[in-house]
């Protein structure tokens, strides 16, 4: 799925993303402002993804001028209740 406006395009993640995600997710300037603060190892990446690629969270990269710029999600959605969690990060700095 692609969602595109203003010259963003949001692409939803696939395996082939996770490794550079979890690169920025560990990089320092990114890690700091996370909940979870400990180093992402290959194995949990690969964990984490099976557990969110479902109906029911929705992980995008964001993508400005053909560039991958950062992470963008909802996820934990309750279909009856009609919420989500949501979080982004972006690890380009020039847009931070």
């Amino acid at each position: 799925m692609i969602i595109e406006q203003y010259g963003i395009k949001l692409r939803r993640i696939t395996e082939s993303d996770i490794e550079l995600i979890r690169y920025w997710r560990n990089h320092s300037d990114i890690r700091e402002y996370m909940a979870f603060k400990k180093h992402i190892t290959e194995k949990m990446q690969k964990e984490w993804f099976k557990s969110v690629n479902n109906k029911l969270n929705y992980y995008y990269i964001i993508e400005s001028k053909g560039k991958d710029i950062g992470v963008i999600n909802s996820k934990k959605i309750n279909l009856k209740k009609m919420y989500g969690e949501g979080g982004v990060f972006v690890w380009e700095k020039r847009i931070r």
